[in-house]
């Protein structure tokens, strides 16, 4: 059986979506100029953003966990790629 919206419940459905996906972005982030294929001694990108960028170039104190990263496709010149990487659970260093 099929059923029609109206038109308030469709509007009220597009704010809540619209909603929703503005929200779920709040915690991502960009990071320009990585080299292709440098993340290859790691298994994971996520471990490569932590470990490599985070930690050792950034010298943060405290851990940020990378729920997700990948490349985004978009190429600034041949050998480079964005990425793009999600973030969670920041702790401060006494944690």
């Amino acid at each position: 059986m099929l059923l029609k919206a109206d038109k308030p419940e469709v509007e009220t459905l597009k704010e809540k979506i619209n909603n929703l996906e503005n929200h779920s972005k709040r915690k991502n982030v960009v990071i320009w100029g990585i080299p292709e294929s440098s993340e290859n001694d790691f298994s994971l990108m996520e471990e490569f953003i932590e470990s490599e960028i985070f930690q050792s170039h950034m010298n943060f104190e405290w851990r940020i966990e990378v729920m997700r990263a990948h490349r985004t496709g978009i190429k600034r010149n041949p050998s480079e790629n964005d990425t793009c990487t999600s973030l969670a659970n920041r702790q401060s260093p006494s944690s």
